[in-house]
């Protein structure tokens, strides 16, 4: 039994590994009986962290995502301060392209993953994208693009 905190995030992880491989193999066709098994745990058990399995998979697709704009944030600080659109386009295509699962999410996220939640479990997760949309948005306008573009190709993309 995972009492600590860092016994549940490890539980948490486990969880979401397993996840991540189910829907890269079947896509959406899982349930959450084969996310328990893969994480080696009991169906209950996965209840305990998730309630759905869509927000299961909105938990895989923040962690992807989020992970993917601190790297893009990196990549963009690195950059020329000026590089154009058609440089800032071949970074944002650069970057996905090495991130299939995320844009496999990204492309479930409006039809299946905000659905079958609680509002209050999608809330975080939409305050969050916007604060990072937006940060991320500016730093491409420091880079070339026109002012309130940046967040608007962001939304786009």
């Amino acid at each position: 039994r995972a009492r600590s905190a860092r016994d549940k995030q490890e539980r948490r992880a486990a969880i979401l590994a397993a996840a991540e491989e189910l829907f890269e193999a079947r896509g959406l066709a899982f349930t959450m009986a084969d996310a328990a098994e893969g994480a080696g745990l009991a169906k209950g058990t996965l209840y305990l962290y998730f309630t759905t399995k869509e927000a299961m998979l909105l938990a895989l697709l923040e962690e992807k995502l989020f992970a993917w704009f601190d790297a893009m944030d990196a990549r963009l600080d690195a950059a020329a301060a000026r590089r154009g659109a058609p440089a800032l386009a071949a970074l944002l295509s650069s970057s996905v392209a090495e991130e299939p699962t995320l844009v496999r999410l990204l492309a479930v996220l409006q039809t299946v993953l905000e659905h079958n939640i609680a509002p209050e479990e999608v809330l975080p997760f939409k305050t969050e994208l916007a604060r990072r949309t937006a940060a991320t948005g500016a730093r491409l306008e420091i880079r070339g693009l026109p002012k309130g573009e940046g967040e608007r190709l962001l939304l786009r993309f």
